[in-house]
């Protein structure tokens, strides 16, 4: 029993907290610079996870290699967005009571309580120049909360993109 519980421990140890897609076709190592395409609210300012994003991000490009340009044919535009997901959770659980006697009935239903999840979860896009097409994507499957204190957020974005930017460039292995 305890060999069992010890291999389900590793086993979900070694699962991935990020959901990679790529395009196999891609010689990623043709990029060697690149430059943010999002990260601006409507009226120009950068909110403090943005900053923390691309601060974490700039740090991940400059140690596979890729320097921060403006211009260039090989300039691999980076965007990133916290998109929120919302679903239903239900909690406790669903009885009724009914009572039959001589044509007469009386019942009642108690349904569990709903409440809506809000789950925020980083998604980061490298898109190539020229044709505007996304040739890699990461999206986290761990959640930015709201409770979270300013360092203890730094410190999970941090470790939330250099988790993502594990796996690039994909290793793409011809067949």
């Amino acid at each position: 029993m305890r060999l069992v519980l010890l291999l389900v421990f590793i086993l979900a140890g070694c699962s991935s907290n990020v959901i990679y897609d790529y395009d196999p076709a891609v010689p990623f190592n043709q990029f060697e610079y690149y430059r943010f395409v999002h990260g601006l609210s409507s009226d120009g300012r950068k909110s403090l996870d943005n900053n923390r994003i691309q601060k974490s991000i700039t740090h991940a490009l400059l140690g596979k290699g890729l320097q921060k340009s403006e211009a260039g044919p090989k300039v691999l535009l980076v965007h990133y967005a916290v998109e929120e997901e919302r679903h239903l959770r239900s909690t406790g659980f669903s009885y009724s009571f009914g009572a039959i006697h001589r044509h007469f009935g009386l019942g009642t239903h108690v349904s569990p309580q709903v409440k809506e999840i809000k789950e925020r979860k980083l998604v980061v896009e490298l898109i190539e120049p020229l044709e505007k097409n996304v040739i890699w994507r990461a999206v986290s499957k761990r959640n930015l909360r709201n409770s979270m204190g300013p360092n203890e957020r730094t410190v999970f974005i941090n470790k939330l993109i250099a988790e993502m930017f594990q796996n690039y460039p994909p290793q793409i292995t011809s067949k």
